[in-house]
């Protein structure tokens, strides 16, 4: 079962009507003559205003093992770990990754890649670009996603779920990924197929790999279908060959 299964509750626009928006929002690609260059034109534009909605919720996950001794974790919430991840001696565990804000006081979902190395520290940054200390609440390794927390006195803004009869194959998707940092990192694609890996998961054609595990594969209008997982075709955990090979999924 998917992410939006478990929660989705609000309508959301469907491919059509979100390309559509966007072409009324621009009068004078109704113009133009080459029918390609319109549609091209038009789905930039979708993108841009979906990556524009969902990014505020999505944040860098990174994780720390095998920590000398005299290393003490940030205690304070927002604190900056001023370039810990990069000081000599410091092993870091895979990543980093992405994760998506789905309550606003600090309920993340992510993937099981960045604790691949069963790191001791798990670090969130935020789109606004707070750093925060995170708790693994819980994992669950049938489907490569984790729970964290993160303790903090402001409202996050939240990711907007799809309602599942609207996740269909054909319909395009975005990867988005925050894992290097800064802006998010985004891929489109389209659903490939539906209920894959034991009816469990979502096939897509963008391009998926570590630097958006843990972020959302995302409908045209925004909302999230599902969460970026390290799975392969099999249900095993995927490897690097097919990374960004246009065969990924989401749960």
């Amino acid at each position: 079962m998917s992410l939006s299964r478990l929660g989705a509750s609000a309508l959301a626009l469907n491919t059509l009507a979100a390309l559509a928006l966007a072409l009324l929002a621009t009068p004078a690609l109704a113009q133009d003559p080459d029918r390609a260059a319109l549609e091209e034109r038009a789905l930039a534009q979708a993108t841009e205003q979906a990556v524009k909605k969902l990014a505020p919720a999505v944040v860098t996950v990174e994780a720390l093992g095998g920590l000398p001794k005299k290393f003490t974790a940030p205690k304070n919430e927002g604190e900056k770990r001023k370039g810990i991840l990069a000081s000599k001696g410091f092993k870091q565990a895979y990543g980093p990754s992405t994760g998506v804000i789905v309550r606003k006081d600090g309920l993340i979902v992510t993937s099981t890649f960045v604790l691949t190395r069963k790191p001791r520290h798990l670090f969130v940054t935020t789109a606004a670009g707070k750093s925060y200390v995170a708790k693994l609440l819980g994992r669950d390794d049938s489907r490569a996603l984790a729970l964290l927390k993160i303790e903090t006195q402001e409202d996050l803004p939240t990711a907007e779920l799809t309602p599942a009869p609207l996740i269909q194959v054909g319909r395009f998707s975005l990867a988005l990924g925050r894992g290097l940092g800064g802006e998010p990192v985004v891929s489109r694609g389209i659903v490939s197929a539906i209920d894959r890996i034991g009816g469990k998961a979502i096939q897509s054609s963008a391009l998926i790999s570590p630097v958006n595990y843990g972020g959302p594969l995302a409908a045209i209008d925004g909302s999230v279908m599902g969460i970026l997982v390290p799975l392969s075709m099999q249900g095993g955990r995927a490897s690097v060959d097919i990374y960004d090979s246009g065969i990924g999924f989401a749960i």
